[in-house]
């Protein structure tokens, strides 16, 4: 199949005559990242001085994870190629941030000649915090996904003989993720704002779709913590006992990160131009006779082909000027070739559509007048003998033409001894 395409090679595809409207294609984001995973221990609270102080450790790991679906959107409505864009969903956007944490809790006695630390308590706590948002996250501000969990405690211990501490109160652990979108790269070119649409590179050689690759990145800010609000006390069987209550807000971890979520491999689909022809040669064909021949157009895309259809070079014409494809039904195309002389004729069969890579295809034409019968051929001046049954017939040696009668010697000697004979016969016949 011969196709001629100018455009092809080129990097971004030129304005076609034709545009389709936006076509959508449902693409999901997914990303994770590790926050923070680590142990930290506190100092003593409400203070080391104090006759009875809890100290906390905290063994955590948090995990954000992203998933996103937007709308990507493809169309040649602006006449600039293939344009792209990105338009999000109201809700379309989720953070889950997990956060799974060990508390240990020790008290501390230093009170009544007493100088002791012991471990009353520990519990492990998973909780996952989720926030939504509308778009794509990008060039708004940020969104906020925060867990929590109430820790309640009420409980006594005997760490020594007749010397209980308790612990009496809440404490709330806290992780909070907030997440700035900044971009969206899709097949190396970067969208820094929803909306945002530019063209794209297209394949060299169009297959009805196009190849497509998205990551979306979003800076990252976390925390953890824990929140107190609690009385810590110690008690002896002797009736001595103290209670110290206290809050405390305690900073355990901080990150700044980036997350990126990358889009299943997906593609758009594309109007792909498909001619089930070489050069259409027409043979020969009798001066004053017509003879069609057809074209058939595929579409190898799910959108349809759309285009126009004309012929350069005298003798060809078109029966109809526009052409239509679908993957399920084909477009045909039919030529006529009415020569009205005798010899070669060449011409091109140009078909401008919507398919972005190829926007202009050309087949060749060919045919060849050939005299009417009965009727001598006309001389080219060529000799030998044309074996392409489409290309013209030439003949051997000279041709001739008018009556066919012999003509007279044009030597002038030659007619003076002609009369000199005639003169001879006709005086011997009167000397007889």
């Amino acid at each position: 199949m011969r196709i001629s395409s100018l455009f092809a090679a080129l990097l971004f595809a030129p304005a076609t005559a034709f545009a389709w409207e936006n076509t959508e294609a449902d693409v999901e984001f997914e990303g994770e990242i590790e926050m923070y995973r680590g142990q930290a221990t506190s100092v003593y609270l409400p203070s080391a001085d104090s006759a009875v102080s809890l100290q906390l450790s905290a063994d955590t790991d948090a995990v954000l994870y992203l998933q996103m679906i937007a709308n990507s959107l493809v169309s040649t409505e602006d006449g600039d190629g293939v344009v792209h864009s990105w338009e999000g969903r109201d809700g379309g956007g989720v953070e889950t941030l997990e956060t799974q944490t060990e508390l240990s809790a020790s008290i501390r006695v230093n009170a009544w000649g007493y100088l002791f630390s012991a471990p009353v308590w520990s519990e492990e706590y998973e909780f996952e915090g989720e926030s939504t948002f509308d778009g794509l996250g990008l060039g708004f501000g940020s969104v906020q996904s925060s867990g929590e969990d109430l820790v309640e405690l009420e409980d006594e211990w005997e760490v020594m003989d007749g010397v209980f501490v308790s612990l009496d109160g809440v404490i709330i652990p806290r992780s909070t993720a907030i997440v700035t979108g900044e971009k969206i790269i899709t097949n190396e070119v970067e969208y820094e704002h929803e909306y945002d649409d530019f063209a794209l590179a297209l394949p060299d050689e169009n297959e009805g779709e196009l190849p497509m690759e998205a990551t979306w990145t979003g800076g990252v800010v976390g925390t953890f913590g824990l929140d107190l609000g609690v009385t810590v006390g110690v008690r002896l069987d002797s009736g001595l006992g103290l209670e110290i209550p206290f809050t405390y807000n305690w900073a355990i971890a901080n990150s700044d990160d980036k997350i990126v979520a990358a889009a299943n491999p997906f593609a758009q689909p594309l109007p792909a131009i498909d001619v089930q022809s070489g050069t259409v040669n027409f043979g020969q064909v009798d001066v004053g006779d017509a003879k069609t021949m057809e074209v058939e157009v595929e579409d190898l895309g799910e959108i349809t082909l759309v285009g126009d259809v004309e012929v350069e070079g005298d003798g060809f014409d078109v029966e109809d000027d526009e052409i239509t494809a679908t993957m399920d039904e084909e477009g045909v195309i039919t030529i006529t070739f009415s020569p009205d002389a005798e010899g070669t004729f060449e011409g091109d069969l140009i078909i401008t559509t919507n398919d972005p890579v190829n926007p202009t295809v050309t087949v060749p034409l060919q045919g060849t007048g050939a005299p009417l019968p009965g009727t001598d051929p006309v001389d080219t001046g060529d000799t030998g003998e044309d074996e392409n049954q489409g290309g013209l017939s030439e003949g051997e040696g000279d041709l001739k033409g008018g009556c066919g009668c012999n003509s007279l010697p044009a030597n002038p000697a030659g007619l003076a001894g002609l009369a000199a004979g005639v003169v001879g016969i006709l005086a011997r016949r009167r000397r007889s």
